[in-house]
């Protein structure tokens, strides 16, 4: 008996290691899937607060201006100033900004003196609601993806559909099933050797009924 033991024993540590590495190997995919995704976000980010950037840059000077010749309250001043030095405000504060380019464009002839300048920024001024509109839609868009994924790359589930691992996985229960008869077998025969036995026993099903948890975790 102890010789079958040995082989089943062998045969499982066998099946044991292969399917750790085929979940190491699932894991290490759908990680770098993961990974891909939030450097893909990330970039997508990095433009939508440049257009951010370069639209208020666009009508930077007709803001200043505003301020300087309109004389707006001190918490207009103070939020035209955050846009001027932090642009990406505007992907939360559209509302605000829009309003401000409507008073600029009220007191525009107050506020821009060279006639190209005012054209441009007429020209601008009625893309202007469009494109902050668009900009704080990809930025939620995005940002709601970087959320989620992040999510994801920390459960990381596991998702093992394919035939070669339910194979795996069948035979090493199916394994699981006589190492536990042969343990019974043991015990009820009461061989020699058999506490040593049972020890090593008990640390491959420990390790199998482990790997079995951790596989169907959901």
């Amino acid at each position: 008996m102890n010789e079958k033991i040995a082989k089943l024993k062998k045969e499982m540590e066998a099946q044991n290691l292969k399917i750790s590495e085929l979940v190491s190997s699932i894991e290490a995919r759908n990680l770098a899937k993961l990974e891909k995704k939030q450097k893909e976000f990330e970039l997508q980010m990095e433009k939508i607060i440049a257009g951010a950037t370069q639209l208020v840059s666009s009508v930077s000077r007709q803001l200043k201006g505003y301020i300087h010749n309109c004389k707006p309250d001190k918490k207009q001043i103070i939020k035209i100033e955050d846009f001027l030095d932090n642009p990406e405000v505007l992907l939360k504060k559209s509302d605000f900004f829009e309003g401000v380019i409507e008073n600029v464009k009220k007191e525009l002839d107050k506020i821009e003196p060279d006639e190209k300048k005012k054209k441009k920024f007429l020209s601008i001024e009625k893309t202007l609601k469009d494109s902050v509109k668009e900009i704080q839609r990809k930025h939620k868009e995005i940002s709601n993806k970087i959320i989620e994924n992040i999510a994801a790359i920390k459960k990381l589930k596991l998702k093992l559909t394919t035939k070669e691992f339910k194979k795996n996985l069948e035979n090493l229960t199916e394994k699981k099933r006589q190492l536990e008869e042969e343990k019974k077998n043991i015990k009820t025969e009461g061989e020699g050797d058999a506490g040593d036995l049972l020890n090593e026993l008990e640390k491959i099903l420990s390790s199998i009924s482990n790997k079995e948890i951790r596989i169907n975790k959901k």
